[in-house]
């Protein structure tokens, strides 16, 4: 009997060691395509000046769609959806 809680406590903390290692290289690949993401962006939209803010918008992203926005130095202002490699932004009027 003794050997069989042994085997279930040893079995239960497997079980969360993988469910934890799952959730972090999760993380971790969600972090390095966000990275990826914001560095094209980032690229593309200071070809038209200096950015002064650029943010995502975490309530309205999901796993296909990235959606944000930016402010140039000069005041204009951008709001952008990014969807597999596809950008379409427009220009915020005042």
């Amino acid at each position: 009997m003794k050997n069989k809680k042994i085997l279930f406590g040893t079995g239960l903390a497997g079980v969360g060691l993988l469910a934890a290692a799952g959730y972090t290289l999760t993380k971790k690949v969600t972090d390095y395509k966000r990275q990826q993401i914001t560095q094209t962006l980032r690229e593309f939209f200071s070809q038209m000046g200096d950015i002064q803010v650029f943010y995502f918008n975490e309530f309205e992203s999901d796993i296909k769609m990235t959606s944000g926005g930016l402010v140039l130095e000069d005041g204009r202002i951008f709001e952008f959806i990014y969807r597999q490699g596809v950008l379409d932004y427009v220009e915020v009027s005042k």
